[in-house]
């Protein structure tokens, strides 16, 4: 055991000590760095009693409910503060607690500490886990598959036939895992999965476990109820437990034809890592006949190799089978994960503890398949074989966590492979402006604008119109920002009125026109369009600010007092503000003695 916890230890070095210096990116930076809640210990009780990660409008979008994970959050910064080495660290530990958790799950299953130990290597090594493991916020799914899998572990304990146990130990496993399971839940809402694969446990293994009074029913009861527990609690603090699958009977027929699509995608990333990148999609528009067959055929062949399969090999196959349908089947399509228009979230991070379920059925398979052509020289064969495999996979990862070492690199590599989808170029359109490439920066906003315009001229539902025009708005005030900044202020002032067009009441557009005319010294103009954001926005102290220092240039030095004055009351910590009007009562006060 010791010897198979430091071999893991060792290759998830291997594999992301070049990262553990990325700085946090994209949603590390909502999550953690524009989070104020984690800079907090105190109170972290109340992080039970509301939507997590409230400042993220992701999050709310996707009405979060993960407590523990906020609270996980909040001792990573009390430890390490806003340095993001810290974080990846605790990443790579969790991921080789996992693969170790794994070692121990396939040994209990087969006593078989070979096929474990390589099973557990593989899944520490497999570039597809990359994705989880060098983001810091895909921690998510490191801890709930941490507590996922070791309560998973402490169940077959007690289930198992051959372990015998007094009634208050096996008492005690059972509450440990009943926890676990709850911890697992308040880290990721996927968690639910459990119960289901506690069922294909009891299903696979019949042999293996107790046949009491009571059997799996009484067994898995509390685990059920947990899980009744915890939706209702979930409805009671965010008000809402499960996504809206039917919004659109349209878009749910093209999701149900688009998964067979989705899952070879899947299993040919799993098997051909060769492209993998940052918001992975799949367009549920894709033709969808050819995959649905190609489907069929490989679960057909997968049902014959059972049935060819020896008795005692059946069991961990089938099991890593259903494994595999269980745990991807909450972030597949038939789930509404839209990024936008027709395009799947098909995440890689979807796939971290499926691939467990995809490496049983494989290894078990192989290892038949080599014992039933090499024979006696299938033991060296498959150590020749397993070692090449893991050496490419270290190899693969070791070379895709660069990846995460900004979001120019993040989201350049995801272009390349997703160029149809307009909010990946808002994004890197996002990254060159903050590395002040305003030339690639208005190329990418201009391409991702072109592509949200041409979704609004296709939506038959009105619905989801404001989400098209949020990014279009977002692709004309990232094109006036590059045109300020390069000096092109009447493109500037073009895309900020194209804005007002569909969205007259846009107090930040009326902003950025005021500060466009104070720079071209047409005062009035600036005057104007800052009392007009004022109307939209009327407790902003810094347009207040704003429109006081266009009444000193005017002259109307009491009207310039008056909105100082309104300022500083609403932030009194608004240094601007203070000190224009710290400036111009001393000018008056000049004034009046002269």
């Amino acid at each position: 055991m010791r010897n198979a916890l430091v071999a893991l230890g060792v290759l998830g070095a291997l594999c992301y000590f070049n990262g553990v210096g990325n700085p946090f990116v994209h949603d590390d930076v909502v999550f953690i760095l524009e989070n104020p809640q984690v800079r907090h210990l105190s109170r972290v009780l109340d992080v039970f009693e509301k939507s997590s990660f409230a400042p993220s409008s992701i999050a709310v979008a996707n009405a979060y409910y993960r407590p523990f994970l906020e609270v996980v959050y909040r001792i990573e910064y009390a430890l390490f503060g806003p340095v993001p080495v810290g974080y990846h660290v605790v990443n790579v530990l969790l991921h080789v607690g996992n693969g170790f958790l794994l070692f121990i799950l396939t040994l209990r299953l087969t006593r078989r500490q070979g096929l474990a130990f390589c099973m557990a290597v593989l899944f520490l090594v497999h570039p597809i886990q990359s994705e989880a493991v060098a983001c810091i916020s895909g921690i998510s799914n490191l801890l709930f598959s941490f507590f996922l899998l070791a309560a998973f572990l402490f169940y077959i304990k007690i289930a198992k036939r051959d372990e015998e146990m007094s009634a208050a130990k096996e008492a005690g496993f059972y509450s440990a895992a009943l926890f676990l399971f709850g911890g697992a839940l308040l880290c990721k809402e996927q968690a639910i999965i459990l119960p289901f694969l506690l069922l294909l446990y009891e299903s696979c293994f019949p042999e293996a476990v107790k046949k009491g009074s009571a059997g799996w029913r009484l067994r898995l009861a509390g685990f059920v109820i947990v899980t009744g527990g915890y939706f209702l609690w979930r409805e009671i603090v965010i008000g809402g437990s499960l996504p809206a699958f039917v919004a659109n009977w349209g878009e749910l027929y093209l999701r149900i034809k688009s998964f067979s699509g989705i899952i070879l995608n899947h299993w040919r990333t799993v098997v051909w890592p060769m492209d993998l990148h940052y918001y992975r999609s799949y367009n549920i528009l894709s033709p969808w006949v050819w995959p649905a067959v190609v489907f069929i055929l490989l679960i057909l062949g997968g049902i014959l190799l059972w049935r060819i399969l020896p008795r005692n090999r059946q069991p961990l196959f089938a099991f890593g089978a259903g494994w595999f349908a269980i745990t991807i089947l909450p972030t597949t399509s038939i789930v509404p994960l839209v990024h936008e228009y027709s395009f799947i979230a098909a995440f890689e991070h979807f796939l971290y503890l499926p691939l467990a379920g995809i490496l049983w059925s494989a290894l078990v398979a192989l290892d038949y398949a080599s014992d039933l052509v090499l024979r006696k020289q299938s033991v060296l064969t498959k150590k020749v074989f397993v070692g090449v495999v893991v050496t490419v996979c270290v190899m693969l990862t070791y070379g895709q966590t660069p990846m995460w070492a900004g979001e120019i690199p993040l989201f350049k590599k995801a272009v390349r492979y997703e160029n149809k989808m307009g909010r990946l170029h808002l994004l890197l359109a996002r990254a060159y402006y903050n590395n002040r490439d305003y030339g690639q920066a208005s190329r990418e906003y201009a391409i991702g604008g072109d592509i949200m315009a041409q979704y609004l001229g296709k939506i038959r539902d009105e619905r989801v119109r404001p989400f098209y025009e949020g990014f279009l708005r977002d692709s004309w005030l990232g094109l006036a920002a590059c045109a300020e900044a390069t000096g092109h202020l009447d493109d500037g002032q073009m895309y900020y009125e194209k804005i007002l067009r569909f969205s007259p009441h846009d107090s930040l557009v009326e902003n950025h026109l005021g500060f466009i005319a104070v720079r071209l010294e047409q005062w009035d103009a600036a005057r104007s369009h800052f009392e007009r954001a004022l109307e939209f926005d009327p407790r902003n102290a810094e347009i207040m600010t704003n429109a006081g220092v266009c009444y000193i240039y005017a002259g109307q030095l009491d009207k310039a007092e008056k909105y100082f004055r309104r300022a500083v009351a609403v932030d009194p910590n608004l240094l601007s503000a203070k000190k224009n009007l710290e400036q111009l009562l001393k000018q008056k006060s000049l004034g009046k003695k002269e």
